[in-house]
């Protein structure tokens, strides 16, 4: 599956040290209830994924930025029912499309699924690039 263009290490931990300088700084200005706060500290949690990701591909090597292994399990059961297992999150269109090719099948498609740890939110080619979510993968 290809990726899209990925930050460094190098700039997922910067990005990640300037989120906890701000989640700290919303620590002080704000009570740990308040929206700023949580907010604060999911960007910071966004940044330290993004960092244990970016160490996994260099790790694994020069070409792991470019594609990720997407372990797919189908399993069918009786003629015309299947469960289809899939990494990440996939976009509603993997659903609507398996439908659309088996119309008499019953499709049940569990997402999460496999441990593919560098897959997360996966969409369609033509909806990447637009800014509307993290995106580290397309299909």
């Amino acid at each position: 599956m290809p990726l899209l263009p990925q930050l460094s290490l190098d700039e997922c931990e910067a990005n990640f040290i300037a989120a906890e300088g701000a989640m700290k700084a919303a620590a002080a200005d704000y009570s740990e209830d308040s929206i700023a706060f949580r907010d604060a500290r999911a960007i910071s949690e966004r940044w330290r994924r993004a960092a244990n990701r970016a160490r996994t591909r260099a790790a694994a090597g020069p070409n792991a930025d470019s594609k990720a292994q997407c372990p797919v399990t189908v399993a069918q059961f009786g003629p015309s029912a299947f469960f289809v297992g899939v990494p990440g999150e996939p976009y509603s269109s993997l659903q609507v499309q398996l439908r659309g090719r088996f119309p008499a099948a019953t499709v049940i498609v569990a997402a999460l699924c496999n441990n593919a740890g560098e897959i997360t939110y996966m969409l369609p080619a033509d909806k990447a690039g637009q800014g509307t979510c993290e995106i580290f993968c397309n299909s």
